[in-house]
């Protein structure tokens, strides 16, 4: 049995539905509120309810993958306020059997170490020790119409967080393919990771 951990969510970010919700069901209509507050859009915008049927997608696809919370958020870049920010964020509690948490880690480093494309470092937080991974995916967006390919570079740091007691690790992850402003994603990921803390 995993054991529950929590961790601040800062403001802008709007919760996704990890499981698969209602067309037109209450849920539904909330997440359109919450996408069209995050856009600065009335609750009833046509574009609102588009980006909510996106984003809703986006979120049972990451549940199906053993997410158990997401979340997105819409800022404006610190050094160019017309450009915007959309980090990701995600969290899941995996069910672990360690004996001490420096067993724990000293296994995370290994399998994160052993990624193409990862890299991992020891972290500590205030909820214990931690493996912190920086991980580089680059993808091809092609538009078969006009034979125009889009380079897309998506970055993701994660903390992985062994429970002292033995029996899970907390992951809390984010991610943006915004590079251009990937210091401020990350400092908004460390200021996360720093909320993380053990439930009872």
């Amino acid at each position: 049995m995993t054991r529950e951990f929590t961790f601040t969510v800062p403001d802008g970010f709007v919760e996704l539905p990890v499981e698969e919700i209602e067309v037109d069901g209450a849920e539904k209509h909330e997440l359109d509120a919450r996408v069209a507050g995050a856009f600065g859009l009335v609750a009833d915008d046509p574009n609102a309810a588009m980006l909510a049927n996106t984003y809703a997608l986006y979120g049972e696809t990451m549940g199906s993958q053993g997410i158990g919370y997401a979340a997105i958020a819409v800022y404006r870049s610190p050094d160019v306020p017309d450009r915007p920010i959309m980090p990701v964020l995600a969290s899941s509690c995996i069910p672990s059997a360690h004996d001490s948490v420096d067993v724990a880690v000293e296994g995370l480093l290994e399998v994160h170490a052993s990624v193409e494309g990862r890299t991992a470092r020891l972290l500590d937080l205030p909820a214990g020790k931690a493996v912190v991974t920086v991980q580089e995916e680059k993808t091809i967006l092609r538009n078969g119409a006009d034979g125009i390919e889009i380079p897309v570079l998506q970055r993701q740091v994660a903390a992985w967080i062994p429970d002292p007691r033995g029996t899970s690790v907390a992951m809390v992850g984010v991610c943006s393919n915004n590079w251009q402003d990937w210091e401020h994603v990350v400092v908004l990921a460390l200021d996360i990771f720093d909320t993380v803390s053990w439930v009872g």
